[in-house]
C-alpha cells in the first residue's frame, strides 16, 4: 500500500493507494503534522511520497516499511522537463503532469489547476513538459478588483447568463468568470493551432464549477495531484 500526501498552506490532501487505485482520500485541516500522523497511523504503509509548499523541516515524520520520497526538483520523473527553472516549479504542478502523462499517454495534454491561482501547463504527446502559465483564480480576481479600486465593491461569484453584465455586480462577476472561461478556451485554441489535437484536463477547487460552463470538452479530475504523486512514487520504487 502506498500513501500520497499533498501539503498546502492551510490544508493537506492525503490518499491511500493499492497499486494505481485510489481507495481512500481525505482532506485534513488544522494541525497538519498531527492530522497526517493520526491518519497514517491507521495503516501499514509500504511506500509514501510527500509534496509540500512548506519547508522540509515541517514535513511530519512518516514511518514506512519501504521508501519515503519528498518530491522536489531532483526527484526522478516519468516525463521530460523542459522548464528552465525547475527548482522554482510548484510540486503540485509536477504531480498533475505525471497523472496526465499516465492517463493520456502519447497525447498532447493541457492541464489546468483552478485554485487560488490558476495554473496552465502543457505536456506534449512525446512526453515533454514544456511549462505553463499562472493567473489569478476566480476569487482572487473578484477580491483584487475591490482591493485595488476606490469604488468597486467585493461581490461573491455568481453565474450570469448574459455575456454582458447589466449591473456593476454582474459586470464584476462576468469579468471574473467569463474572463477565466475565455482564457481557457483561448489557450486551448492556440495550443491546437501549434501542436494539433489537445486533451484538456482540469482539477482544483473551482474545477467542476468551470467545467460545466466551458464549450470545449474537458476531463474533470478532482484527485489529479494525488494520482500524479502516486505515479511518481511508483516510477521510483516499482
Amino acid at each position: 500500500m502506498n500513501i500520497a500526501i499533498d501539503i498546502g498552506n492551510t490544508r493537506a490532501k492525503v490518499g491511500r493507494f493499492v497499486e494505481r487505485s485510489l481507495v481512500e482520500a481525505a482532506v485534513l485541516e488544522g494541525d497538519l503534522q498531527e492530522g497526517i500522523q493520526t491518519w497514517i497511523s491507521q495503516f501499514q504503509v509500504e511506500h509514501a511520497i510527500v509534496s509540500s509548499v512548506r519547508s522540509d523541516s515541517e514535513i511530519p515524520d512518516i514511518r514506512t516499511s519501504g521508501e519515503l520520497i519528498t518530491l522536489n526538483h531532483n526527484t526522478t520523473l516519468p516525463f521530460e522537463v523542459a522548464y528552465k527553472t525547475p527548482e522554482t516549479l510548484g510540486r503540485d504542478r509536477l504531480a498533475g503532469v505525471a497523472a496526465a502523462h499516465r492517463e493520456f499517454e502519447s497525447l498532447n495534454v493541457f492541464i489546468i489547476d483552478a485554485g487560488t491561482c490558476i495554473t496552465y501547463d502543457f505536456l506534449t504527446a512525446e512526453g515533454t513538459f514544456l511549462g505553463g502559465n499562472i493567473a489569478p483564480g476566480l476569487r482572487m480576481r473578484l477580491q483584487s478588483m475591490s482591493d485595488y479600486t476606490a469604488r468597486l465593491p467585493f461581490v461573491e461569484q455568481h453565474h450570469v447568463e448574459n455575456l454582458i453584465g447589466a449591473t456593476t455586480e454582474e459586470a464584476l462577476q462576468n469579468g471574473a468568470e467569463k474572463g477565466v472561461l475565455l482564457e481557457i478556451e483561448g489557450y486551448k485554441s492556440r495550443l491546437e493551432e501549434e501542436y494539433g489535437e489537445v486533451v484538456t484536463v482540469i482539477t482544483g477547487g473551482d474545477a467542476k464549477y468551470l467545467a460545466v460552463k466551458l464549450k470545449t470538452k474537458i476531463f474533470v479530475r478532482p484527485d489529479l495531484v494525488l494520482m500524479g504523486l502516486n505515479e511518481i512514487l511508483r516510477y521510483n520504487v516499482v
